[in-house]
């Protein structure tokens, strides 16, 4: 596959996934679906670390496909739709551009550690696996289900 193949099918996988997000976001819980999200992404994430191990390319692409499909029905919507659906107006101001900041920070940070002089990719992706089963526990821990509650029920969870 060309690099120029790779990045329409990038494209098309993360299309259509994202039209199937809205559909999962009407059916399931945020958290259970959170749950399953940060699990599937934490697999596919050790899948291409040990991809790169065994030099299987098609593995690593199969594996970045899945973290693009779980991406995008899972975490990328929910964390917004939470955010917004926790907290009022004022916190949202800051939710935001924290949510927004991170990705800024991840994307200035991943080229540098995926370099093969620093972390490389299998080291990359073993702390991204990491990080996604840290998620995963976070969220069973501490998240509070939103879906089927009213407007003031869901600004009222985390309030004392």
């Amino acid at each position: 596959m060309t690099p120029r193949n790779g990045v329409i099918v990038v494209g098309w996988v993360a299309f259509v996934s994202s039209l199937f997000s809205t559909q999962l976001v009407r059916c399931f819980g945020r958290k259970t679906l959170l749950l399953w999200g940060h699990g599937a992404i934490a697999l596919l994430h050790a899948g291409v670390a040990i991809s790169n191990i065994e030099n299987f390319d098609e593995g690593v692409v199969f594996s970045t496909m899945g973290f693009i499909l779980a991406y995008q029905l899972t975490s990328g919507p929910i964390t917004y739709i939470y955010a917004t659906e926790t907290t009022i107006d004022a916190a949202s101001g800051i939710i935001m551009p924290a949510l927004f900041g991170t990705i800024f920070v991840i994307s200035i940070v991943s080229p540098i550690i995926i370099d093969p002089n620093v972390l490389g990719p299998t080291g990359t992706f073993w702390i991204l696996c990491g990080i996604s089963a840290l998620a995963f526990f976070f969220v069973l821990i501490f998240m509070r289900e939103t879906y089927g509650l009213q407007d003031r029920q869901k600004k009222m969870l985390f309030t004392p």
